[in-house]
This record gives structure tokens, C-alpha cells and sequence, in this order.
């Protein structure tokens, strides 16, 4: 499998042709000779409906195309809008690639020009990126457990700074609420942090993903149903790395900051398992009632929220499966997130829905967070009779450091078929190439 990029590609000759028209007034039609040839005729304003009617055309083409590369000819009136041709090429790839971990197609995205243009470049950069993170996110438990999970996405940067804290360090700095979570596990939780810090002065965005490599709930166990597909727990961490990975490329935030902090854990049942109603005192210093250990997401991402305070970071983004409930509530889209301040929310939905990743923002109630309340700790991980996203996001806030700007991404419908998506990659991307650009230039 792969995904390339080569303008003014000429090699039609028994391979899949796909021409792509955004907002053209008339399909014009080459002359190809022995080819399959399929038009995506698209407008700006029904983008979204008018992808999703080629989505089946497109599914077809993995079991179709006989080891046949597939070109996608981008239409010279589609070329200059940067973020509905990421949409659009994105959806395509991801469409045609319908399983990256068996997949052995190759796409060819081109133009009829020779020049090589940059944008292009940087959205088939994302595209694979997103497609190595689809495929990772796939590999089942018992071969991406947390040290070794920890270890591959490690591997990626090897340019820069990174480190993994065992369990040995975990328990002498105190990480109680990961180890909580982990321990019960003979495959022990880890945290990796990957560093390229620039300057101490220049403003540092921490990137967090959960990784909880599989889930059974803990002695809140899940039904079979619900478990089979747990092993997507991990996604994610999955998402922050290959987001990290790209922003560490980009020459718009090369003075910047970025540190990833990602931490994995396996949430088993064993004698060891942490109890409803147990109290763990968390790395921030905060005492935490465990009244549902299969919320335990929030539990390891605690401690990297907390973790990154010494970085003194401008803005957090993080990214989880979080809650059933964001599937719920955003039946149609990608996810569901909170900002603060308000203000960030525009940010996140403008360029989340230009680039083909909607969200719906959650409420910035923040007098409600007394719904946290516990009658033996500082905090309760998960009321009873309020369990949803917006009660996850209050208990993450309370580990975010003062003076933080803070973006949390629950990821709804992350897998599809036992697929995953690579939702929220992209968002996460572009949000922050904003973000700098808005604040400090």
C-alpha cells in the first residue's frame, strides 16, 4: 500500500483513473485509452453529501482493481483550495483504502502540470501519515502491548528526544492513577514523551493521546460485544504521535515547542485490580475515588495532563475514545471536543469542518464540575448518574495547568467494520498551525 504524489503523471495505460472537479460547470472528458475511468464531480457547498455518494463507487475499488494502481488527476480549477482538496483527497484515499492493514493498492495523486506544488505535497504527507496510523491502530492486543506499543511509536523519532518511564519509574515518581489502571496487568503501563524543545521561551504545545492497549473494563467488565473491539482503546495515543510527527516537519513551527506525552496501559482483571470506591492519589497530588474503573481513559490521562505542567505549555490538545457517549451524540461525524477558552471552539469548528473531520463542541459549564464530588476524595473519576463526555472533559480539566489554553477530542465512530478511521490526525494539525499563527505572528 501506498500514496504518492507525482505531478503531470502520464502512465494512464491500464490502471483506475479517478478525475476530481470541485465546482466545475461542465465535466471535461479525456480520452483514455484501456482505462477505467470514474469522474468525482463535486461542489463546495454539498461537499460532504456529494463525497459520501461516491463512498460505495470507491469502497469497491480495494476488491476491484486487480493490482491495478488507481491515479487520482486533480482538475487545475481543484488545485488552489488547500483545505477542500485535503478533504476531498483524504476521503478518497481513505474510501479506496477501506482495510490499510491488508491493503496492497497504490494511488498515484497528480495533475496536469509539471511544477511540484507544496501544498499538495504536505496534504499527501498527512494522507500517509494518517493511513500508517489507521494501519497501527488495527494490530490486536497481544502485539502491541504497552511497552512494545510504546517502543514502535518511539522509533518514529529518532531525531529527536524521547523516553519511555517504566513501571520502576512510574511508582517511584508517583503516577499512581496509571499504575492503578496497568498494574492489574502482568503487561506493565509505560509513558512515552517525545521533547523538541527549541527555546525555553518560545511558546511549547504538549500533545496527550490515550493508549489504553485493551480495555475489558476492569472490575467494571464489559459485555463480549463491547470488548471486541477494545483493543481500539489505543487510538488515541496512535493519532498524537502521527499528528506530532507531521507538525515536527513543518518549517511554519520550526522555532515551536512540541512535546508529546503518551501513556499506555492494560485494563485487565486480576486480583490486583483497583475497586469501586477506591482512593488513588494521582501525580498532580489530587486524591481520586475510583467509582468506575472502566473509566479509566481519563484515569492515565491525568497523569500525562499533570505531567505537563513542567513544560509550561500555551495550549494542550488531547485526543481519546473517551465515552460510548460522544457515539451517541454525533452519530453522523468525528467527534466531540471541549475548548478553553470559549473562543478556541471557532478555531476547532471552522477548520475541523473545512477539512472533512466535523465536531460538535461541548458546553463550557464550568460551575457544573461540583458534579464531581466525592465524600472521601479531592475528585470522584466518574459519577454514577452523570456519566458522559462533558463529565469526562470536567475531570480532565482539573488537571490542565493554569494559564493553559486546552482542546479535549473525544473521537466518536473511530472504528468502522473493525477498521479504524484515523479521525482527528488532520484536525489536530491544522488546529495548531492556527493557533500559532493566530497568537504569536
Amino acid at each position: 500500500m501506498s500514496v504518492t504524489y507525482i505531478p503531470n503523471y502520464k502512465n494512464y495505460k491500464d490502471n483506475i483513473i479517478l478525475n476530481i472537479l470541485l465546482d466545475d460547470k461542465e465535466v471535461k472528458k479525456q480520452k483514455l485509452i484501456e482505462n477505467e475511468y470514474i469522474t468525482i464531480k463535486l461542489n463546495k457547498n454539498t461537499i460532504y453529501s456529494d463525497l459520501d455518494k461516491y463512498s460505495k463507487l470507491l469502497n469497491n475499488l480495494q476488491d476491484t482493481s486487480n493490482g491495478k494502481d488507481i491515479i487520482i488527476i486533480i482538475s487545475n480549477n481543484s488545485i488552489s483550495n488547500t483545505l477542500y482538496l485535503e478533504h476531498i483527497l483524504s476521503k478518497c484515499v481513505k474510501n479506496i483504502i477501506v482495510n490499510p492493514y491488508k491493503s496492497t493498492i497504490n494511488i498515484i495523486i497528480t495533475h496536469n502540470t509539471n511544477k511540484k506544488l507544496k501544498h499538495i505535497e504536505n496534504i499527501v504527507s498527512i494522507i500517509t501519515k494518517v493511513e500508517e496510523a489507521r494501519k497501527i491502530s488495527m494490530i490486536p492486543s497481544n502485539m502491541s502491548q504497552p511497552i512494545i506499543l510504546a517502543k514502535q511509536l518511539k522509533s518514529y523519532f529518532k531525531k529527536y528526544k524521547t523516553k519511555i518511564f517504566d513501571t520502576k519509574y512510574l511508582e517511584k515518581h508517583n503516577f499512581n492513577l496509571i499504575r492503578s489502571v496497568g498494574e492489574s496487568s502482568s503487561n506493565k503501563p509505560c509513558i512515552l514523551v517525545i521533547e523538541r524543545i527549541i527555546n525555553k521561551n518560545n511558546p511549547t504545545i504538549c500533545i496527550v493521546g490515550k493508549g489504553i492497549t485493551f480495555d475489558s473494563g476492569g472490575l467494571a467488565i464489559k459485555d463480549l460485544r463491547s470488548m471486541v473491539e477494545m483493543k481500539f482503546d489505543k487510538i488515541g495515543a496512535i493519532s498524537s504521535c502521527f499528528s506530532l510527527l507531521h507538525l515536527l516537519e513543518l518549517k511554519s513551527l520550526e522555532n515551536i515547542n512540541l512535546v508529546g506525552i503518551l501513556p499506555f496501559a492494560e485494563n485487565i482483571i486480576s486480583s490486583s485490580s483497583v475497586h469501586p470506591g477506591d482512593v488513588i492519589k494521582s501525580y498532580s497530588g489530587k486524591t481520586i475515588e475510583i467509582t468506575d474503573p472502566d473509566a479509566e481513559g481519563r484515569l492515565i490521562l491525568a497523569e500525562a495532563l499533570s505531567y505537563s505542567k513542567k513544560y509550561k505549555p500555551s495550549l494542550i490538545i488531547d485526543i481519546a475514545t473517551l465515552t460510548g457517549h460522544a457515539d451517541s451524540i454525533n452519530f453522523w461525524h468525528h467527534g466531540y471536543y471541549y475548548a478553553e477558552p470559549s473562543k478556541l471552539k471557532t478555531l476547532v469548528e471552522d477548520l475541523s469542518n473545512d477539512i472533512g473531520e466535523r465536531m460538535i463542541p461541548m458546553p463550557s459549564w464550568s460551575e457544573y464540575s461540583n458534579v464531581l464530588e466525592s465524600s472521601v476524595a479531592d475528585i470522584t473519576n466518574s459519577p454514577i448518574n452523570k456519566a458522559d463526555s462533558f463529565t469526562a472533559a470536567l475531570f480532565l480539566r482539573e488537571f490542565i495547568p493554569k494559564n493553559t489554553d486546552w482542546i479535549h477530542i473525544d473521537v466518536a465512530h473511530e472504528f468502522k467494520y473493525g477498521v479504524s478511521q484515523g479521525n482527528g490526525i488532520r484536525s489536530i494539525i491544522h488546529i495548531i498551525e492556527q493557533y500559532i499563527k493566530q497568537k504569536y505572528f
